[in-house]
């Protein structure tokens, strides 16, 4: 998988994503994904997937049904 573009997001940003999450998983999710003062990656792939890494370490990926957790974030927690 090649990336594309890969930058930091605003904190303007981030409030339309974690709204758009939360429309499919709960609050509690939400908090553990993104913590208070995170930094959130948004990475787009030459495929046209594109995934969101917090702090360093990927979380989310935007697929065309909606926002699924990357496999590491399931059994971490």
């Amino acid at each position: 998988m090649k990336i594309k573009q890969r930058h930091f997001i605003r904190k303007s940003e981030l409030k339309p994503l974690k709204d758009e999450i939360l429309k499919q998983y709960d609050e509690k999710f939400i908090e553990q994904i993104f913590p208070k003062k995170s930094n959130v990656e948004l990475i787009q792939t030459e495929s046209g997937d594109t995934l969101y890494a917090v702090n360093n370490e990927l979380k989310i990926w935007k697929s065309k049904d909606g926002y699924l957790p990357v496999l590491t974030l399931l059994l971490n927690n």
